[in-house]
């Protein structure tokens, strides 16, 4: 993060900001004929946001930006960035399951289930690598699904569970080993030929 404070324009008593992709400070100035005046500082937070500072475990609070591994809330989606090193990309390895909104994996960047399980409610966007050949996916949201073409690493799931009462779509080839389970009503579309 660079220091210091950048002046912003603003005659209006609120202020939006879109990508932060740190936690940001801010102040207000007010300037009056008497002088000027600093507000408090407020930090913007960003929820599920990894930075992996400390370790690759998933379930450690500190490679998380706000210090809080994730959950469905207050931020619907988990993302995954590409990071420098020394900083290194998340397992989710045994332990506390983790269950999540949406998982966004950007380019470059890298996420690994094993031995343990990933509930997942909403959507699977993944330009990095999504490696889940050593554990479990759950898709169990509470509208439709899509797992898209290409969203695991060499197309393998080792345990896929469907509990997703309103369906889905698998978008591409995958193989799954060694079980896929179907429970509280859950069922996908699987086009011809695409699961083995």
């Amino acid at each position: 993060a660079t220091a210091g404070w950048i002046s912003i324009a603003n005659t209006s008593a609120t202020q939006g900001f879109t990508n932060i992709t740190v936690p940001t400070f801010y102040r207000a100035l007010v300037v009056n004929s008497c002088g000027n005046v600093y507000s408090t500082i407020a930090t913007v937070g960003l929820h599920n946001y990894w930075v992996g500072s400390i370790s690759n475990d998933w379930n450690t609070a500190g490679n998380w930006s706000d210090g809080q591994v994730p959950t469905v809330n207050p931020c619907p989606t988990v993302i995954i960035p590409a990071v420098m090193a020394p900083n290194v990309y998340p397992v989710l390895n045994p332990g506390a399951m983790a269950t999540i909104t949406d998982l966004q994996i950007n380019a470059g960047a890298s996420l690994a289930v094993t031995g343990n399980t990933l509930q997942i409610a909403g959507m699977i966007t993944n330009n990095g690598t999504f490696d889940a050949s050593g554990g479990t996916i759950e898709m169990n949201g509470g509208g439709a699904q899509t797992i898209p073409a290409s969203a695991f690493l060499t197309n393998n799931v080792q345990n896929l569970i469907i509990t997703n009462s309103p369906g889905g779509t698998i978008g591409g080839v995958f193989e799954l080993y060694p079980s896929l389970k179907l429970g509280n009503g859950g069922y996908f579309i699987i086009p011809d030929r695409l699961l083995s």
